[in-house]
């Protein structure tokens, strides 16, 4: 009974794998704690303590709008987040080096630990970044550093990284780990925030595509 009426209250609650705060602030305490309960299950995370639940619970549903809350459980090993009003859940992320860079030399896909995904690239006409463009120099994937920038299109200003990334709701704990794209030393790629418009693909041309894809656990 207890799962059917949290299938019930997950129809309006959970939306792309996360949970929609204001709508479980609408719920009793101990109908909040069963669907939260059943929105980890779906993400096959292992259960919190009673004492954890109502912990994560509380301060899930009593944070400041702008609060970036994260409550640790499993030992560590899983993290539950809140942002912009939903709650994440999601493995926890292993400490990784800020200065390395990978090649790119023509990988289908490369793994990237830092986020637990992998970088898939895959090509589409008219899409992308310009293959003919990205033989000017060496391609690599780095971390951000600080001070990047990148101008989305030829009628849009320069925008920084930070303003990019939050401009795209990218989750603020992503943020130092995305793979940047980098031709030579020019910043050309930021998955799921924007491509430079100087390397952007033509209609008639073949592009090549970068995305992020989630490591199961």
């Amino acid at each position: 009974m207890l799962d059917d009426l949290a299938k019930l209250d997950a129809e309006k609650a959970l939306d792309n794998q996360t949970l929609v705060i204001p709508i479980l602030q609408t719920l009793s305490r101990s109908r909040a704690k069963n669907l939260l309960r059943y929105f980890l299950s779906q993400l096959g995370a292992p259960m919190p303590q009673l004492v954890q639940m109502d912990d994560m619970l509380q301060q899930l549903c009593t944070a400041r709008e702008d609060a970036l809350v994260c409550v640790s459980f499993a030992d560590g090993a899983w993290q539950v987040r809140r942002y912009q009003g939903r709650v994440f859940a999601l493995p926890a992320y292993a400490k990784f080096d800020h200065s390395k860079v990978v090649l790119w030399q023509g990988e289908a896909e490369l793994d990237w630990p830092a986020l637990n995904a992998r970088v898939l690239f895959h090509t589409g006409l008219g899409q992308g970044l310009s293959l003919e463009k990205l033989q000017r120099a060496q391609l690599s994937l780095r971390f951000r550093q600080g001070g990047e920038s990148l101008r989305p299109s030829v009628s849009a200003f320069t925008r920084t990284l930070k303003n990019l990334l939050q401009e795209h709701c990218i989750p603020p704990w992503q943020r130092d780990r995305l793979p940047l794209l980098f031709c030579g030393e020019q910043l050309v790629c930021v998955p799921g925030a924007g491509i430079a418009a100087g390397f952007q693909a033509a209609a008639d041309e073949t592009g090549l595509l970068m995305s992020l894809e989630a490591v199961s656990h």
